[in-house]
């Protein structure tokens, strides 16, 4: 039985100049309009980090 392998392509050496960052959210309450804030706070903040050149998302 042939065994499945896959490659991991990796970069040959972390740029240490890239920033890891970490996206927080935060709301007061669980109604609607609270949760709605927290959606368009995720995804502004997202499309920020991943439009700065020297910083990757790692979590939010």
């Amino acid at each position: 039985m042939p065994k499945d392998v896959k490659e991991i392509n990796r970069p040959l050496k972390w740029d240490y100049n890239t920033k890891k960052v970490g996206i927080y959210c935060r709301v007061s309450s669980s109604s609607s309009g609270q949760l709605h804030s927290l959606a368009d706070q995720a995804s502004g903040l997202t499309r920020y980090v991943y439009r700065q050149p020297m910083m990757v998302a790692a979590d939010i």
